[in-house]
C-alpha cells in the first residue's frame, strides 16, 4: 500500500485522472492526435511511423542509460550528456572522415565508457557512495 491505496486503486481509470488532475493533459493530447489525424494526410502513414520511432529509438536508448544509472544507486544524472557527447563524436567522425564504420563505432563506445569511467571515479573520490 502507497499512500493509503491498494494496487487496484492505482491504476488507469477515469477517476484517477480526475484525482490526479492528468485529465486535462491527457484530453489535450487525444483531441490533438484526433485533429491531426482528420487535417493531415500523412499522419497515419507508413513513412511517418518509421520517421517518428526513428527519433524516439535514440531517446529511448538515453533513457535506457539513465534508468541503469538509477537503478544501481547512483543518482547520475550525465548519463544523457555522455550519450549525446558520444554520439556527436560518432557522427562527426562518420559523416567529416573516411573511417569504416566499425571504427567510428568503436570510438563513440571508447568516448562514453572514458566518460563515464572519469564520471564514476570522480563521484567516488569525493565519497558520494550510495549502497542498496
Amino acid at each position: 500500500m502507497e499512500n493509503g491505496k491498494s494496487s487496484e486503486q492505482r491504476g488507469f481509470t477515469i477517476s484517477n485522472l480526475l484525482l490526479e488532475g492528468s485529465l486535462g493533459v491527457f484530453l489535450a493530447v487525444v483531441l490533438f492526435v484526433v485533429f491531426i489525424i482528420i487535417f493531415s494526410d500523412g499522419f497515419l502513414t507508413s513513412s511517418n511511423f518509421f520517421a517518428t520511432s526513428r527519433a524516439f529509438s535514440l531517446w529511448i536508448v538515453v533513457g535506457f542509460s539513465q534508468l541503469m544509472a538509477l537503478v544501481i544507486g547512483h543518482l547520475n544524472l550525465s548519463a544523457g550528456a555522455i550519450g549525446r557527447l558520444s554520439a556527436v563524436c560518432t557522427g562527426y567522425l562518420f559523416q567529416a572522415t573516411g573511417f569504416p564504420i566499425w571504427f567510428v563505432a568503436l570510438v563513440g563506445i571508447v568516448v562514453g565508457v572514458g566518460c563515464g569511467r572519469s564520471t564514476v571515479s570522480s563521484s567516488f573520490s569525493q565519497g558520494s557512495t550510495h549502497s542498496l
